[in-house]
C-alpha cells in the first residue's frame, strides 16, 4: 500500500484518488504545542495555516478509519489500522 499525507485531502479533492482514508486528528491545544515547538511559529501563524486545512469534523465523517493522535492510545490504534489494511490486502473485509 501507499500512504499519502495531506492537510487538505478533502478540500483539494485528492481523496477521490484513494481507496481507503486514514484520518488523523489531535486535540487543538496539543496540536498548537507540537507545531509551535517543531516549527517555531507563533500561535497566530498556526491559526493562519489551520484555517485552510480540513476540519476535524470533515476528517471524522469522511475517513475510512480514524486515529486520535493524543499520545494515550496512538500506538495500539496504529497497529489496529495496520491490521485492517493488511486484512484488506489479503481479502478480508472487516473494520
Amino acid at each position: 500500500f501507499i500512504i499519502a499525507e495531506s492537510g487538505i485531502m478533502f478540500k483539494s479533492g485528492f481523496y477521490r484518488k484513494m481507496d481507503f482514508i486514514i484520518g488523523v486528528i489531535s486535540p487543538l491545544p496539543l496540536r498548537i504545542i507540537r507545531v509551535k515547538k517543531r516549527s517555531h511559529i507563533t500561535e497566530d501563524e498556526f491559526y493562519k495555516i489551520v484555517r485552510f486545512q480540513d476540519s476535524d469534523e470533515t476528517i471524522r465523517s469522511r475517513s475510512s478509519v480514524l486515529i486520535l493522535n493524543d499520545s494515550s492510545t496512538l500506538l495500539p490504534r496504529v497497529w489496529q489500522v495496520y491490521e485492517i489494511l493488511t486484512g484488506k490486502l489479503m481479502g478480508e473485509s472487516s473494520h
